[in-house]
């Protein structure tokens, strides 16, 4: 169909223009009956709420942490449209239906239609998507070459729902019933009044304005219906994830836009290819509700609270948000924190001293002084600070060290502000392999406290993947001569987190073929290259893992993230297990190498 006119003219947009209408009626049918694929072990709570947290999903069954709670294959997925500073992914190397990398496959179909924005790797899921990408292909196309670079994948999003949306009853019943907020944004045009609205909720009517009015012109019908969609996707669309956890585009579900919110979840979602995997983070019981976060739960309180409000409107009740202090800027005494303003950089201490807040302040001054040294109110160098990226001089890497330094003693390590600035310097010092290797360990110690109250630490597998890859490179640098720790330290190091790195992953993973356990046998393959090595003896391998914690100074033990291997775990590397008494002691550390950076 290469003729909107025609397209027009056909059933297909015939079914689209009612299925649009229809979506915007109001629905008093128990939302349960769109939902009948469900599992027996997931009911949905309060079937006839709507537009509010009385709804949500309830598991009926035990489930241990870690355990798979539904796989299933989302609704709508569309990669990124560019590449991100996160991410070399997007709509340009993975296809726009399986989403798998065209250079792994190498092949590559192009759309000619589109001129090559949309790209297949296989004839098969050209064929698979035809239905959609025939139509997208005609408002794709009906864009100038330089326009259409500027579409984004949140539009793309809405617009294939748009168009699913003529040949599936079932979705048009499922978006009629889930909550949108869309009658903010009518209101609040109806009545001219955009004062109360923050600066993100402005601009997110600008984009659903100028969103609903081109599908409006393209579609010719139900403005209405059109600006419900808009608002359908921006409130119940998430980040996916390809299987090294970067963000490569959005998906649209139903069934997991069900799922309510807490800063304290018990689920989250893990990717395997185009499938997503709900799993426990902890041990659910029957009649629990299932809790996803929505937005970083490890942001400050008031950025999390502004993230929430301006997104989905509305406010977090959990026990984390209800804190007289933030969790993430604690006092030493473990009895109190920092409880920021909302319309300056500043805050009181709740049950700790005036040192303790001085500190915190002087880091986030730090910090301000990167980010955004204009800026005045107090909420958007929070948001700023805790969404930005930063490129840094020396001389400001010096003085961020220098501030985390001379704090180390008053702020917890495990705090908001000593994270940003480890991150951000670690993110800096790529060509220093060892002061990146120290500040990877810390940060990784950080996220690792994050999940200590869980039994299913999801996120430990690409932390020690991480660390595996940064010694790799410490190793290099120690073949260069260009530091002069042991080499047989390192090796044995860099294999025991490699190892338990793939240990993590196959678990999360529920298989070794995925791209990151891949990687970890190149990784074990390039070490056993340099040792000759067929067995682990654990007591060995703890000993050259505290070694290498000494040296780096960082008051980490990486024998504490170490977990007892089985013979199993050797299987995918040949090796032979000795299996051994491990165990970690507390490490102390000066942390005088920050004031060489």
């Amino acid at each position: 169909m290469e003729d909107p006119n025609i397209f027009k003219q056909s059933v297909e947009y015939s079914r689209i223009k009612s299925a649009i209408k229809r979506v915007s009626e109001q629905s008093t049918n128990p939302i349960s009956q769109h939902y009948g694929y469900l599992p027996k072990h997931l009911t949905i709570n309060n079937p006839c709420e709507r537009g509010n947290a009385e709804r949500g999903i309830i598991i009926e069954q035990p489930c241990d942490a870690g355990g798979i709670i539904y796989d299933f294959l989302p609704k709508l997925e569309v990669a990124e449209t560019n590449q991100s500073s996160e991410s070399a992914d997007s709509k340009d190397n993975l296809c726009a239906h399986c989403l798998k990398s065209l250079s792994v496959s190498k092949m590559g179909f192009e759309c000619g239609g589109c001129d090559g924005f949309v790209k297949y790797c296989c004839e098969q899921c050209v064929d698979a998507d035809l239905a959609v990408h025939e139509i997208e292909c005609l408002y794709l196309s009906s864009f100038e070459s330089e326009e259409r670079h500027r579409i984004s994948c949140v539009e793309r999003l809405i617009l294939r729902l748009i168009i699913t949306l003529g040949s599936d009853e079932t979705l048009v019943g499922q978006c009629q019933d889930l909550t949108s907020h869309h009658e903010v944004y009518l209101q609040a045009k109806k009545r001219q009044e955009f004062g109360n609205l923050t600066p993100s909720q402005q601009s997110l009517f600008e984009v659903t304005e100028a969103y609903s009015l081109g599908f409006l012109k393209f579609f010719g019908c139900h403005l209405r219906g059109l600006i419900k969609l808009c608002f359908v996707v921006f409130v119940n669309s998430t980040v996916l994830q390809n299987s090294y956890d970067e963000p490569i585009g959005i998906m649209f579900d139903p069934f997991f836009s069900l799922i309510n919110h807490s800063c304290q979840p018990n689920t989250i979602l893990v990717w395997k290819g185009r499938r997503a995997v709900l799993k426990a983070l902890k041990r659910l019981h029957p009649g629990e509700e299932l809790l996803v976060s929505y937005c970083p739960v490890f942001t400050p309180k008031i950025e999390r609270k502004q993230q929430l409000q301006n997104s989905f409107f509305f406010e977090c009740g959990c026990s984390t948000c209800t804190l007289e202090y933030d969790l993430w800027f604690p006092s030493n005494t473990l009895t109190g924190g920092m409880e920021w303003e909302t319309d300056r950089l500043d805050g009181k201490m709740v049950n700790g001293t005036e040192l303790e807040k001085t500190a915190y302040l002087d880091l986030m001054k730090g910090l301000q002084n990167v980010y955004c040294p204009e800026a005045e109110i107090g909420a958007q160098i929070m948001h700023s600070i805790a969404t930005s990226f930063a490129q840094l001089e020396a001389e400001e890497r010096t003085a961020l060290a220098t501030l985390v330094y001379k704090n180390m003693e008053l702020v917890p390590h495990h705090s908001w502000p000593v994270y940003k600035i480890m991150s951000l310097l670690k993110a800096n010092t790529t060509g220093d392999p060892v002061t990146n290797l120290r500040f990877t360990v810390m940060t990784i110690d950080i996220e690792s406290a994050l999940e200590q109250h869980l039994d299913y630490k999801v996120s430990l597998g690409m932390a020690l993947y991480e660390l595996s890859v940064c010694l790799l490179k410490v190793i290099k640098a120690k073949r260069r001569q260009e530091i002069d720790w042991s080499l047989n330290m390192l090796v044995d190091s860099a294999l025991a987190l490699a190892l338990q790195a793939h240990k993590q992953l196959k678990t999360k993973f529920g298989s070794s073929s995925l791209p990151p356990t891949a990687d970890l046998k190149d990784v074990v393959r390039d070490l056993r290259s340099l040792k000759s090595i067929d067995r682990i003896n654990e007591a060995t391998a703890g000993q050259q893992l505290e070694a290498l914690s000494e040296l780096l100074q960082c008051g980490v033990n990486l024998l504490s993230f170490y977990e007892p291997l089985a013979a199993r775990d050797m299987t995918d590397f040949g090796l032979i297990l000795e299996s051994g008494p491990v165990s970690a002691k507390r490490l102390n550390s000066n942390f005088r190498w920050l004031l060489q950076i």
